[in-house]
């Protein structure tokens, strides 16, 4: 349980388990990181449960004790593994589950299991209190690595275990009210937050009061505004300044580093030097793995092995004391102290009042930090979500997880090549491929690839039972034969049908479908606002940030935004219209049966507005297909052709910004529209001087997307537009927005294709593009209109 402290009736209520972590939270022997300890532990207690109930021993006795202190009560509470009634004394067992051998147990002592002896001692001292006389105890240690059991005797004091408490409790005492004083300092600190500038940027002070408004009614908000408002300042200062008033913390979920970077750029202007506050950056434990292999393993890491929670609190305290706490400060703290980063980011990140991370520790069921975030406690944290037109695809790739033939078939020949396979496990694998091998055999036509399936659910129940026990013993056994923990073929195949048969039993809109090239079974989540909007309504409030989110009702509707509790605001671009031309080119179609006819006209454009005026141009495209397509009709180009790879390393992109910053010749980038060259790099200091976006970047069509639109149809009778229309848009307009990154910057933007020219798709340009009418942007010949441009300037 957790600490709970009524300061209106002067009472605390904890567990033993509570007691036993501020008394003395490290361990000599521990089940380690891995996902089955729990589950292990849970083993032994069963088997010696059995054996207790055979020899009419109590099990899970419950028990409870009130402390007088001061003007404060202290409630305890516990369970008790085992009570052996014999006839001139009462044994209390306490059971525990160890990653070491037999023979390392048996020179193990109470003194070495300094945790567990604690725990036992405190529940010998509730059971004197509640009157049971002449008591022993004693540890019952199961070696996971073997079997054994180790049974230790406790030593045990009354009057000792009573000061030990009484010590604890009086610290608890102190700590809540510092905590107190902490909150009144949090309060008057609020006062001195405000913009990291002087003079704030046109829409920012609205943008601001908007995210105030929403947090003081408790809404959450929809935030949209492009480039230069300054949406990380308008948001992070109100909302700063609000948690700090209200006693609530922030989660700024962010999907990319550099947006992190302007989080603590911003942090830095927006923080008093001498505010006693913390932000925490999350880095990734792999990324943060200071071994060559990555293993949370005891036998693997001593980091891990030797962890001790207590004996970090100096660690803690000194990244505490900095108002950033940035991955490379965790990196060299954890050096210093010679411990694992990983976990003493999480134990920093347990007092830091801000903390920034990825979308994972918040909405992916595999990654979220529930110790961090435990759902009953959200209602304390402020989530911001930067970027928060990503989410909705992220959200879909959480809750659409996929089985394979092959993978299976791998997995099988590792199991049979294995010493340690575990009983059962060809014979589960065999029943898993055959099962959807089958579905695969009801293929419609020959010409289908990918058909709709329906799965036995009862079947998939049934398997992710033995799944798990299956892969709890291929771990187990993995550990005993001292064996890297980590992933290969069986355990990743095993934890796949594991995650599937998971999934597959959640609630919310989901269909099947079978890959028969891949032999593949997938769960598509067509919607995944049912698990993002628990999420969401989770905590304090949510405010979503981005440059496109709209249609508000779209964004709304897919992350699962309760429409009474959401308000929504927009803003224009605060820079002079006069430094960008946006031109709509009307009269040459990019639809895909065309593309092949007018792909000489569309070469044509890039190339006659691309030689007006030397400079850096990037061109934007619905596919990497259609991208080369053009590519074959720009060898003259007059000018040097970067071409975006399919596989972008960071490197390639550093080269890229390096040749467009020298700017020996004209450069034209071909990129897909929603690619990392399109969304995830800012083209700072006018780096660009014309946008060209060839067609609209509208999904693929494939079943999967039908099976999209079918539903949105179904839901909200606009199937097109929220399967394609509204994302392929937001690709637009993001695209669009490589372009003016300052009041300085300038250039022109031209939308190439025949649909810019219809309502349905010009009807979703920013309204702040144009001055009383759409007519404004269409064109009969561009490069006339973008001459006049820079020749007016």
């Amino acid at each position: 349980m957790t600490i709970r402290i009524d300061d209106s009736t002067r009472t605390i209520q904890m567990g033993v388990g509570d007691l036993v972590r501020l008394i003395n939270p490290s361990e000599t022997f521990r089940t380690g990181s891995s996902q089955f300890a729990a589950h292990w532990g849970q083993q032994a207690h069963k088997r010696l449960y059995g054996e207790a109930a055979l020899n009419k021993r109590s099990t899970e006795v419950h028990v409870s004790h009130s402390l007088a202190l001061g003007e404060y009560s202290a409630v305890i509470t516990g369970r008790i593994d085992l009570i052996v009634e014999a006839a001139d004394k009462t044994i209390v067992q306490e059971i525990k589950t160890v990653a070491a051998p037999g023979q390392t147990l048996e020179a193990a002592t109470e003194d070495s299991l300094p945790s567990f002896r604690d725990q036992l001692r405190l529940y010998l001292y509730l059971l004197e209190c509640s009157g049971y006389k002449n008591l022993h105890g004693e540890l019952v240690v199961v070696s996971l690595m073997d079997g054994s059991i180790a049974r230790i005797p406790v030593t045990y004091d009354l009057g000792a275990v009573y000061l030990l408490i009484r010590s604890v409790l009086l610290g608890v005492v102190r700590e809540h009210e510092q905590s107190t004083a902490r909150k009144d300092y949090r309060r008057s600190l609020a006062k001195r937050i405000g913009f990291p500038h002087e003079e704030a940027r046109r829409y920012q002070e609205e943008a601001a009061a908007s995210v105030r408004n929403a947090l003081e009614t408790r809404n959450n908000l929809l935030l949209s505004a492009p480039t230069g408002v300054g949406k990380t300042a308008a948001v992070l200062a109100p909302a700063l300044r609000f948690a700090l008033e209200n006693d609530l913390r922030i989660f700024w979920a962010s999907g990319k580093s550099s947006h992190q970077e302007i989080v603590a750029t911003t942090l830095r202007l927006i923080l008093p030097p001498d505010a006693q506050i913390s932000a925490l950056f999350l880095m990734a434990k792999e990324k943060l793995c200071p071994n060559e292999l990555f293993s949370c393993e005891e036998h693997l890491c001593r980091y891990s092995q030797e962890y001790s929670a207590r004996s970090n609190q100096a660690a803690v305290k000194a990244l505490l004391q900095q108002q950033l706490i940035l991955p490379e400060d965790v990196i060299r703290v954890a050096r210093e102290n010679d411990t694992c980063p990983f976990e003493l980011s999480l134990q920093a990140a347990s007092n830091a009042d801000f903390i920034v991370g990825d979308y994972n520790y918040v909405f992916d069921p595999k990654s979220s930090l529930r110790r961090l975030l435990p759902p009953k406690n959200r209602r304390g944290w402020i989530l911001i979500i930067d970027e928060a037109h990503n989410l909705y695809s992220r959200a879909r790739g959480y809750f659409s997880p996929s089985i394979s033939v092959e993978d299976m078939q791998e997995a099988s020949r590792a199991a049979g090549e294995s010493h340690v396979a575990p009983d059962g496990v060809l014979s589960l694998l065999d029943e898993v491929k055959t099962y959807v091998s089958e579905i695969g055999g009801a293929r419609p036509s020959e010409r289908q690839n990918q058909f709709i399936v329906e799965i036995d659910k009862n079947f998939f129940r049934a398997i992710g039972g033995r799944t798990k026990e299956i892969l709890s013993d291929y771990f187990l056994a993995r550990l005993r034969a001292g064996m890297e923990t980590g992933e290969d073929p069986l355990a990743r195949c095993l934890t796949d049908i594991d995650t599937f048969c998971t999934m597959s039993a959640l609630e919310g809109d989901f269909a099947f479908l079978f890959d028969s090239t891949a032999a593949l079974l997938k769960q598509v989540c067509l919607d995944p606002s049912l698990q993002i909007g628990k999420i969401i309504n989770s905590f304090f409030s949510v405010i979503a940030v981005s440059a496109t989110l709209e249609p508000h009702r779209f964004f709304q509707d897919v992350l699962g935004f309760p429409a009474d509790e959401t308000i929504a605001a927009s803003f224009p671009s605060p820079f002079h219209r006069e430094n960008r031309k946006i031109v709509i080119v009307p009269n040459v179609s990019t639809t895909y049966r065309d593309r092949t006819r007018t792909a000489p006209g569309v070469a044509h454009i890039l190339q006659e507005i691309s030689v007006i005026k030397p400079g850096n141009y990037a061109a934007f495209f619905p596919s990497y297909a259609y991208l080369r397509l053009i590519a074959t009709h720009l060898q003259d180009f007059c000018g040097n052709l970067v071409i975006q790879k399919e596989t972008l390393q960071k490197s390639d992109i550093v080269e890229m910004v390096r040749v467009l910053r020298e700017r020996r010749s004209t450069n034209l980038i071909l990129a897909v529209q929603g690619g990392s060259l399109a969304e995830g790099v800012d083209y700072s200091d006018n780096l660009l001087d014309g946008i060209f976006i060839v067609g609209v970047g509208l999904p693929e069509l494939s079943l999967e997307n039908e099976l999209l639109k079918a539903h949105f149809d179904e839901k909200y009778s606009a199937g097109f537009q929220y399967a394609y229309l509204y994302p392929g848009m937001m690709r637009v307009i993001q695209s669009a927005g490589r372009l003016i990154r300052s009041a300085d910057d300038i250039g022109f933007i031209i939308l190439i294709g025949r649909r810019y020219a219809t309502p349905a798709y010009n009807s979703l340009l920013p309204r702040d593009w144009y001055r009383y009418s759409i007519e404004e942007l269409i064109a009969s010949d561009a490069a006339a209109e973008v001459r006049a441009f820079w020749d007016s300037l």
